[in-house]
């Protein structure tokens, strides 16, 4: 343990802000990096991307980015769209894989030689893995699973007892979910397992009357109830599913306007989709946008929907941050089943549907229109961003 000062905490993650107000990687571990500067002394090892800086501070959280591709315009695999997604994409982003993997192990090893107390890895793989292999023992390492690296290894050969080799190595796995955790268990009865969803930074997500006024006034919303969708456009984020239902609110002349602010692969897919369902006047696509912009966009709102379906390979959720950020903004989620939306928000501002099931999803949406309520934020305060790095703080520290 480190004698003076705060203890070391090294936080390890492939998907990270590039630069400040990124609108690409999603900023949540970010998020969590600056909450830990309470307890921890932090840096935090992320792979570079072209522009990015090698070596910075940002908001007080040391950041180092290690190269894996040479020239710097290869390093395709860190733009936030997802390892798994631009793999599927791209040749040359299949190609650079094996020297990320290479590079993140060396990188980790180098960096665990400037003493550290604690590691936190995010996603089982590739940083759980690799820091598994790389952090000496007496260096407590805690795995954050999320939900794409456990549905790899799920269905992956060899996934499972990877999953048992992790577990019998780390001090604890911090589950954002229920389901990742019962799927841990499933998978070992070794592991230390903590359900805790990411937290939400309340001071940044709240409502705001301007940002309101502001917003509606450039998504052109008059008097018409305006839903929102925040999310990457992948498939298992479900906005097929979110369109479909727009088009059945349309049929039964309801009135509202539909944004659908982020980026993807699926963007020209679900344009389309939006023609065909002849949805043009009601949906704007917004694009990929800050956190900054995005907190402002949900004050905007009466209902923030998150339709996340299983995608063709198996892949589905955790628990978006998402959920919490339009709560702390008080306004009110429909989600569906698979994004385990913590109990204590059910009823409380959240419902849930069935996922995949446009009419019920519609239904949903009107009925919560309908009720015209706001949502207080008080009830998100478990899940204050302040209060998950304290709980963080307490694992790290159980038995010292």
């Amino acid at each position: 343990m480190t004698t003076a000062g705060k203890p070391r905490l090294l936080i390890i993650t492939t998907t990270f802000p590039r630069w400040p107000d990124d609108p690409g990687p999603a900023p949540f571990v970010f998020h969590h990096a600056r909450a830990m500067l309470e307890h921890f002394q932090v840096t935090v090892l992320a792979p570079h991307f072209a522009g990015a800086a090698r070596d910075e501070e940002m908001e007080g959280v040391r950041v180092r980015r290690f190269r894996y591709a040479w020239p710097e315009r290869l390093e395709l695999l860190s733009d936030g769209a997802g390892i798994l997604s631009n793999m599927r994409q791209s040749v040359g982003a299949r190609a650079a894989a094996p020297a990320l993997l290479a590079s993140e192990l060396a990188a980790i090893r180098t960096e665990l030689r400037r003493g550290y107390d604690f590691v936190n890895s995010h996603w089982l793989v590739p940083s759980g893995l690799l820091a598994t292999l790389a952090a000496p023992a007496r260096v407590r390492h805690v795995i954050t699973v999320h939900a794409a690296d456990y549905d790899l290894l799920a269905r992956l050969p060899g996934g499972r007892a990877m999953i048992r080799y992790m577990a019998r190595r780390a001090h604890a796995m911090v589950c954002v979910s229920g389901r990742l955790a019962d799927g841990v268990r499933m998978a070992t009865a070794a592991a230390r397992i903590v359900v805790q969803p990411m937290g939400v930074d309340m001071e940044l997500f709240r409502f705001d009357e301007g940002a309101r006024r502001k917003w509606r006034q450039k998504i052109g919303a008059q008097d018409e109830p305006l839903i929102l969708f925040a999310g990457k456009l992948t498939k298992k984020k479900g906005v097929d599913v979110l369109l479909k239902a727009a088009a059945e609110m349309a049929r039964e002349g309801k009135a509202f306007r539909l944004a659908i602010a982020g980026d993807g692969a699926e963007r020209p897919a679900l344009a389309r989709l939006m023609s065909e369902l002849r949805l043009e006047d009601r949906v704007v696509f917004l694009g990929a946008l800050p956190n900054r912009e995005l907190a402002g966009l949900y004050s905007a709102a009466e209902a923030v929907v998150v339709p996340s379906v299983r995608d063709p390979r198996g892949e589905t959720e955790g628990m978006p941050v998402v959920v919490l950020e339009a709560l702390a903004a008080g306004r009110p989620v429909i989600a569906s089943r698979l994004c385990s939306v913590p109990a204590d928000l059910i009823g409380h501002g959240a419902v849930e549907v069935e996922e995949g099931n446009a009419p019920e999803l519609a239904r949903a949406i009107v009925s919560t229109l309908a009720g015209g309520a706001g949502v207080d934020p008080a009830a998100v305060g478990a899940h204050d961003i302040k209060a998950v790095a304290l709980g963080y703080r307490g694992i790290f520290l159980e038995g010292a």
